[in-house]
Formats: structure tokens, C-alpha cells, sequence
């Protein structure tokens, strides 16, 4: 990366790429309206595995190293604390939309239920954390201020494509956006993105069928309060802590050329 602009000219163009197979599913909607919803995660997870495929044919990227095993005690640290979030956020954010939710279990529900969990984290996390972020994490080198660049500009594009409709749900996706960023740039390993991520998700799917019994035990979003800053601070210093290791490689040694 020759500099910050460049990098920032990059992550541009690998959110382009990741959103250009949803041309597919507006031309299938063109089509057949009731197919559109269903390959929406499809066409999603190809352009995150389009982004991946460019990190490394176009910028020769080494975006494999970022899929290593993860530390137990830390992933199931981060697991916990993606489930406090989101129980916490059910009533914090999405109080709203719960209430006025009527779960009826059609298989187009299940499958977005399901897509909601799997496919749609993953291709979220490939798309703006795996390429665009890295790219800037490269390019940022030691300056904290780039670094803080990066998140921002990795994570707002991200917050715009969920279409928050409240101040309340605006503020969940920039905070929720930031945390997943900070766990990627102390970690450098997707796997703990993925788990928060999926493990918030999982949490908020769940909750749908019991969302209005859920909301009537308003004393739940203390528990998952208290789940989250127990758990995630201790994770993200178990993070920070590694990050200091000698074998722990700085985010340049990504670079293949």
C-alpha cells in the first residue's frame, strides 16, 4: 500500500465489489418479487468471498493467516459477552421493533432466521473487517489516529447498509460496528469477529418467538449488561495482551509482495 489514500481508494472499491452481486438479486426481484428475499444472502456471501479472492489475486494478501484457531478462554469470553450484548439490546434498541413483531414460523421466516445467524455474518465480516479494514490496518502502520480511521471507516458504511431507523438502533450498530473492529484490530483473526458477531445474532433470533414474554422481564437487560462489561473488557485485554507477544505479527506481514 503506498499510502493512507491509496488504502482508503481500496477499502472503497472492496465494499463496491462486495455489493456488486447484489445487482443479481435486484435483477432477480425484476423477475420474480418473491424470489428477491431469498437470495439476498446468497448474492451477499459472494461478494464477501469476491472481496477475499480480490485481497489476494489484486493486493496479494495472506488473508488465510487470518482464520487461525483461536484461544479458547478468549473466544468463549467473546461469545458470552456477543449474547449479553444482544440480550441487552432487545430491550435497549430494538424494544420497538419486538413489540410490534408477530413471529409466524413460515420457511421464508426460518430461512431468514437462519441467514440472519450464518450467512450474513460471515459475509459481513469477510467484506469490511477482512478486506476493507485490513487494508487500512496496513497502510495505518503505527499511527493511532489512521487506526481510529480505519474503524470509522470500515464500520460506517457497515452501519448504513442495516437502514437504522432510530436514534436508539443508530447508536447500537456504531458501538456494536466499533467492538467488532477493536476485537479484529487486537486479534488480527476473523474467527473471534465471527463468534461475536454470530453469537449476537444467534441471541437476537432466538428472541423473536418469546420477544413480548422477553420484554415483560425488563431485569434480563441487566443481566446482559453485566454480562457484557465482565465479559468483553476481559477479552479484548486477553487480546491486547497477545497482541504484545513476540510471535503476534504486525498486520504488515499480511503482504505475500
Amino acid at each position: 500500500m503506498k499510502n493512507y489514500k491509496s488504502a482508503v481508494g481500496y477499502g472503497i472499491l472492496m465494499i463496491l465489489i462486495g455489493m456488486l452481486p447484489m445487482v443479481g438479486d435486484v435483477i432477480i426481484g425484476m423477475v420474480n418479487r418473491s424470489l428477491e428475499a431469498y437470495f439476498v444472502p446468497i448474492c451477499y456471501l459472494m461478494g464477501g468471498m469476491l472481496c477475499v479472492l480480490a485481497d489476494k489475486k489484486l493486493l496479494k494478501l495472506d488473508t488465510g493467516s487470518c482464520f487461525r484457531k483461536p484461544q479458547l478462554l478468549t473466544l468463549a469470553l467473546i461469545i458470552i459477552a456477543g449474547l449479553g450484548w444482544s440480550l441487552a439490546d432487545v430491550f435497549l434498541a430494538n424494544r420497538q421493533t419486538f413489540e410490534n413483531n408477530e413471529f409466524v414460523p413460515t420457511f421464508k421466516e426460518i430461512y431468514t432466521m437462519a441467514a440472519t445467524v450464518f450467512i450474513s455474518p460471515v459475509a459481513e465480516e469477510l467484506i469490511f473487517r477482512l478486506s476493507v479494514m485490513t487494508i487500512l490496518l496496513i497502510a495505518a502502520g503505527k499511527s493511532g489516529l489512521k487506526k481510529v480511521l480505519a474503524i470509522l471507516i470500515s464500520c460506517l458504511p457497515w452501519v448504513g447498509i442495516h437502514f437504522p431507523r432510530t436514534a436508539a438502533r443508530l447508536a447500537d450498530l456504531v458501538i456494536v460496528g466499533i467492538v467488532i473492529s477493536l476485537i479484529y484490530m487486537f486479534s488480527k483473526n476473523i474467527v473471534y469477529c465471527l463468534a461475536f458477531h454470530i453469537s449476537a445474532n444467534i441471541m437476537t433470533v432466538l428472541t423473536v418467538p418469546v420477544a413480548k414474554q422477553l420484554l415483560a422481564n425488563s431485569y434480563l437487560m441487566y443481566v446482559g449488561i453485566a454480562i457484557v462489561i465482565i465479559c468483553l473488557p476481559a477479552a479484548l485485554v486477553r487480546l491486547h495482551r497477545k497482541g504484545k507477544c513476540e510471535s503476534f505479527q504486525p498486520m504488515s506481514s499480511l503482504l505475500t509482495a
